[in-house]
């Protein structure tokens, strides 16, 4: 799988992986309860809404794409200049971020934060299997150097977005504004996640250079590096 992620209360399992198909699965039985489908590419990251009401994909077809957890029903398509390796909810279901890839080596990748679409929104006729995009409003801004984002959290309140990338780099931007905050370098090759403890006083990395960093999220400071001998998929505090 490209993306595990649990529900808030651990009942459910989110998977991503390369064959298009993102499932959801009962944690206690292993159960399949379904799929969530209409990708035309590997589903890179995958992330439940606080509630679980809903879930967002993102994928290598360069859509997110928004449907309710239980029905599968599908909502919502954004699309993106490139791949979406990167979706993320805030604390509540009011907005979500994405990191899409440059369009060209020339271009700039993005990082994006929406707002949830409104009742008119979801009202709208929008025909066929794949529904068309919704104009929700978002703010967008540019990743620097050609950098790719690779994994994103949102700060306790919603204040920061933080975001790992391609190239080992840590970046913190005010989720109002979409200006950077701060920036740390804590790895030499791609960070794969940054996962948070529950009170979000603490993060933890996991990258591609076989390490992995405990941080504080305010200062961005590492406190303890844990080191392997293999790339670091994943890591949960």
């Amino acid at each position: 799988s490209a993306a595990v992620k649990y529900s808030g209360d651990g009942g459910l399992i989110f998977t991503g992986a390369k064959d298009q198909t993102p499932s959801v699965w009962y944690s206690e039985t292993g159960e399949r309860l379904g799929t969530y489908g209409f990708h035309g590419g590997a589903v890179l990251d995958i992330d439940p809404s606080w509630d679980s009401q809903y879930v967002i994909t993102g994928s290598g077809d360069g859509s997110a794409r928004l449907f309710e957890t239980t029905t599968g029903n599908y909502i919502a398509r954004m699309p993106h200049a490139g791949a979406v390796r990167a979706v993320a909810w805030s604390e509540c279901n009011k907005q979500f971020a994405t990191a899409s890839d440059p369009f060209t080596s020339r271009d700039l990748g993005t990082i994006n934060i929406f707002d949830f679409p409104t009742d008119q929104d979801l009202s709208e006729p929008q025909g066929g299997q794949d529904p068309a995009p919704l104009h929700m409003s978002t703010i967008q801004f540019n990743v620097d150097d050609n950098d790719k984002a690779t994994c994103l959290a949102w700060t306790i309140g919603n204040k920061y977005i933080i975001a790992g990338f391609d190239s080992g780099t840590v970046c913190k931007y005010d989720a109002a504004t979409g200006s950077e905050v701060q920036r740390t370098k804590p790895h030499v090759d791609r960070i794969n996640r940054l996962t948070f403890n529950r009170d979000k006083s603490l993060m933890i990395s996991a990258s591609k250079d076989c390490t992995s960093c405990l941080m504080d999220p305010n200062s961005l400071e590492v406190v303890k590096t844990y080191k392997t001998d293999r790339p670091v998929n994943g890591a949960v505090i």
